[in-house]
């Protein structure tokens, strides 16, 4: 996430993804304690902008956007920015307990 080396440990730990928030056992985090789950870590961009929204709690629209931009699979300026935007609004909208009307 960081680019800092990664550290593993002998004993799994429970760790909070930095991208979606969910919580794994994990033996692995980098120098500065961040820790990226397996699906953010190995899905395409489309996948990791699916997985968070569906994951996160987060009702900050900048501070989300800000985590989803910062994750590798996700290009400068790239089409991903066209799922990314939308999936945004609408995950920030539901976490605040809004609801969604259909017609």
């Amino acid at each position: 996430m960081c680019g800092c080396p990664l550290i593993y440990e002998t004993e799994p730990q429970d760790r909070q993804c930095a991208f979606c928030g969910v919580v794994f056992s994990a033996n692995n985090t980098c120098d500065k304690g961040h820790y990226v789950c397996d699906r953010c870590h190995t899905e395409d961009a489309v996948e990791v902008i699916r997985h968070i929204c569906l994951q996160t709690d987060e009702t900050d629209v900048v501070r989300l956007f800000e985590r989803m931009r910062n994750h590798p699979s996700i290009a400068l300026h790239g089409p991903e920015f066209h799922a990314m935007i939308p999936g945004i609004v609408l995950c920030t909208y539901r976490n605040r307990g809004e609801a969604f009307r259909t017609s």
